[in-house]
């Protein structure tokens, strides 16, 4: 091959290798600004997701405090007779505010609910001290009876009041500092009162599950569903719901705490009335369902159980009748009254996206909640979450 060719040949070689290197610098650049874009887009959407589940969230707070205003003004302002005539203490529906179709054919939904619940139908744990600082043994028999009632040891309230009193004296069943400063990570035991129940998952012998989950013996719900011949008030008497420890206790601290034990008869669940007494039967917790339904759900004095046989039989502490116990006669104070002093209500707030098919799925939940002193028209407590 000439010297010409050669050379040729040569420059070809080069012409290519440049490009293919021009070529292969601007195919990983390509590849390079497709990475970054594909980046750039996927922290972007994330902003944007970011962003408009801040904005869901504060719209659904918003409803949430709107319900929890409306429920103010409930108990505020309607008679309790009516509150519980008409069905009010319970949990209304949810309430769709609007309708936002705006979005490419999504739409989205805006409700508002709220609850009233009279929160001296339940046991309020704080009582298992009194103001003096010492153990309440009434109540503590109280709870002892209602721990017995969900299949868990008796002995175990002696661990609440252990945490709740200002000495070191271990009851028990009870847990003092060095059982919570040996725990990992360690804790300081409280030696006051409880604002909230949730608290109440930490002590010793208790957990989340035992406060907060069903506690429903085997077979019970077998067993009701062939009980079909059963009157509305037995089908009432003992649901899924009472089951929950937690929908039978509370931990609040009013005012002032002397005076305030006594338990609203038209609130109460069963296994808060099981544990007043220990000739609290079913029957008797029955003949009071029965009386609550023959009254629209409202009994509005404590005399009507002097009527019922169930009350007049003797055997409740001391050789007082049932109804003398638990109602209160001359130096015994009973346990039950028929109004209601403290309410805890609850505003929901939720944006939800919709579907045709009637599927919905939630984008953002807030709700607002707090215990009124109905006397004082004064919150004692107040959480938003």
């Amino acid at each position: 091959m000439s010297l010409r060719k050669m050379k040729a040949v040569s420059l070809k070689t080069d012409s290519l290798r440049k490009g293919a290197g021009i070529l292969l610098s601007v195919g990983l650049f390509g590849v390079s600004v497709a990475l970054m874009t594909a980046g750039y887009v996927r922290k972007v959407s994330n902003v944007y997701g970011s962003a408009r589940s801040l904005s869901d969230g504060f719209r659904a707070r918003e409803l949430a405090e709107a319900g929890f205003e409306t429920a103010l003004l409930v108990v505020g302002k309607i008679p309790e007779q009516f509150l519980f005539t008409e069905a009010i203490v319970s949990s209304p529906p949810a309430l769709l505010l609007s309708r936002d179709c705006s979005k490419g054919g999504r739409c989205i939904g805006h409700y508002l609910r709220y609850n009233v619940i009279p929160e001296d139908g339940k046991l309020n744990i704080n009582h298992l001290v009194r103001s003096d600082g010492e153990q309440n043994d009434s109540y503590v028999r109280i709870f002892e009876r209602l721990l017995e009632s969900f299949d868990l040891n008796p002995e175990n309230v002696g661990s609440i009041v252990d945490w709740l009193d200002e000495n070191t004296n271990l009851s028990l069943g009870g847990a003092e500092s060095n059982h919570y400063e040996s725990l990992v990570p360690s804790l300081k035991i409280k030696n006051t009162y409880m604002y909230s129940l949730s608290e109440l998952s930490i002590l010793k012998h208790f957990s989340r599950e035992i406060v907060y989950a069903p506690q429903i013996p085997d077979g019970w719900e077998e067993i009701q569903k062939e009980l079909a011949f059963q009157t509305d008030a037995e089908e009432s008497l003992l649901t899924k719901d009472d089951w929950i420890l937690a929908n039978n206790i509370t931990a609040y601290l009013p005012y002032q705490l002397l005076g305030t034990e006594k338990i609203n008869i038209n609130a109460a669940r069963y296994h808060v009335l099981s544990s007043l007494s220990d000739a609290m039967t079913r029957k008797a917790i029955l003949a009071i369902f029965k009386l609550r339904q023959e009254n629209n759900g409202y009994i509005e004095n404590l005399n009507a159980l002097k009527s019922l046989p169930e009350f007049q039989a003797e055997g409740g502490s001391g050789g007082l009748t049932l109804y003398e116990e638990v109602a209160g006669t001359g130096s015994v104070s009973g346990f039950l009254k028929a109004s209601s002093r403290f309410y805890r209500i609850t505003g929901i707030g939720s944006i939800t996206l919709l579907s045709d098919n009637s599927e919905e799925e939630s984008l953002a939940v807030r709700r607002v909640s707090g215990i009124w002193d109905k006397d004082r028209k004064a919150l004692i407590y107040y959480s938003e979450d």
